[in-house]
């Protein structure tokens, strides 16, 4: 499923397809947010590879009719075919992104209230910084794809190969060109100067500080054993009486009917589970050092 980008909310979806330097488009399914290519349709492509490591290139497009318009660019995909296996039919659904190498916009990294681990309070002068918002959705799409290698040698030897540095795709016109440069690089021009692609380098830095703050804790907590997972469990007594009434009173009345909560209340450890077992994994690893191939594989 996609998301209208037009005025009417409306998409006439087609697909571009770029493998090394071929470029294919299907066939326009015009008024639809769920398009379906059908079998009588333009849908399925053969491909010719000169190295197994090239990615497919995929991206879904917008088709304006216009004398002036260009077709609206929705989002796009790189498929590495290198993890696939030869002779299987794969069914594979991905989310649309508007570039690869861009992080989203309004990804401001704030700063962070609460640990993640650990249960102590920390402010912006303490390093913590709260995960981005999460990015609009673009859509998604389903690709069946199938690799037929005919000498299974041959393949393993061109994917030592590197390809040229420049792979040169042949269009028509100055539409098709655009279509296969958003398809290979998407939305944005990485190589031009300007304020987006600025901020988007400062964003991509900021994330970076965001992700080894959260390691860094997360070392932190693995060493000094910090507890992670909660345990509950109930224990004859009465909790601590708060010194506010109101809120004594709100606690009472919503707790009257309960026969556990009148004689039993509620406490809740937190067991340092990825502690303990990386404390096993190295005394193992200590007295059977050949076991460590089996802690990754």
């Amino acid at each position: 499923g996609i998301f209208g980008s037009s005025e009417k909310n409306k998409t006439d979806a087609f697909v571009s397809i770029v493998y090394e330097d071929v470029m294919a488009k299907t066939d326009v399914i015009d008024d639809c947010l769920s398009p379906r290519w059908l079998p009588w349709t333009r849908r399925a492509f053969v491909f010719r590879t000169m190295n197994v490591a090239s990615n497919l290139l995929v991206g879904v497009f917008d088709r304006d009719r216009g004398i002036n318009d260009s077709d609206d660019f929705i989002g796009r995909v790189s498929i590495d075919l290198a993890n696939l296996r030869p002779r299987t039919e794969y069914v594979l659904r991905y989310k649309l992104r508007e570039s690869p190498n861009r992080a989203e916009k309004k990804s401001v990294l704030e700063p962070a209230s609460e640990k993640r681990m650990g249960g102590g309070k920390t402010g912006a002068d303490d390093g913590g910084f709260a995960a981005p918002p999460p990015p609009p959705p673009l859509g998604t799409i389903t690709i069946r794809l199938r690799i037929e290698m005919h000498d299974e040698r041959a393949a393993l030897l061109s994917s030592l190969q590197k390809l040229p540095p420049s792979v040169y795709v042949n269009v028509r016109d100055k539409e098709d060109f655009r279509v296969v440069r958003m398809t290979c690089f998407g939305k944005y021009d990485e190589d031009l100067y300007d304020n987006d692609t600025i901020s988007a380098r400062i964003e991509e830095l900021r994330s970076y500080k965001y992700m080894v703050h959260y390691l860094k804790d997360a070392l932190v907590g693995l060493i000094f054993w910090r507890g992670h997972f909660p345990l509950s469990f109930r224990v004859i007594g009465r909790g601590p009486i708060e010194s506010n009434p109101e809120k004594n009173k709100g606690e009472k009345e919503e707790t009257q009917g309960g026969f556990l909560d009148k004689f039993t209340r509620v406490i809740t450890i937190h067991l340092p589970v990825h502690s303990f077992n990386m404390f096993v994994a190295a005394i193992m690893l200590a007295e059977h050092p050949s076991l460590l191939p089996s802690f990754f594989f």
